[in-house]
């Protein structure tokens, strides 16, 4: 089963304004791809991956047993669970902590300034400006704790 398959699976039914949810999805993968490709083939699989698998946990039914007994056999496996372990904010779960948990894994602090740069698009393409501001303050901040971690 391909990653795809997985989210698309998980976000059946999902809407995002007037499209499909896993549009955005896609969005986020091309976007962390051309933002944060490196020579490190490992690497550049887990962005695309966690871009797709990003929100399983937190808008979908997928549980954590649903996704392990799908990618178990993955040869990444244990880095991208750490990886959509850091990106899930917790419900509940402060702005703050949620960033510095996602911080520590720079797998997730990339997908998450990706998402955040797309998330700023969409808001200006549904000329929702108000959000488009709020999603380029969130951004700044995951810049400023991506340039002081140096990943």
């Amino acid at each position: 089963m391909t990653i795809y398959s997985i989210a698309s699976a998980c976000h059946r039914n999902q809407k995002f304004e007037d499209e499909r949810y896993i549009n955005h999805l896609s969005r986020v993968s091309k976007k962390v791809a051309a933002v944060f490709r490196t020579d490190d083939k490992d690497a550049n699989y887990l962005l695309h991956d966690i871009a797709w698998l990003k929100d399983v946990f937190v808008m979908t039914g997928c549980s954590i047993e649903t996704i392990h007994s799908r990618l178990s056999r993955y040869h990444l496996y244990d880095r991208m669970m750490e990886a959509l372990e850091a990106i899930s904010q917790k419900q509940g779960e402060q702005d703050s902590d949620y960033f510095e948990r996602c911080s520590r894994n720079p797998i997730a602090l990339k997908v998450k300034i990706a998402e955040t740069m797309v998330k700023v698009e969409e808001r200006i393409k549904y000329q929702d400006i108000g959000m488009a501001k709020f999603y380029t303050d969130r951004l700044n901040l995951l810049l400023s704790i991506y340039e002081e971690k140096q990943f």
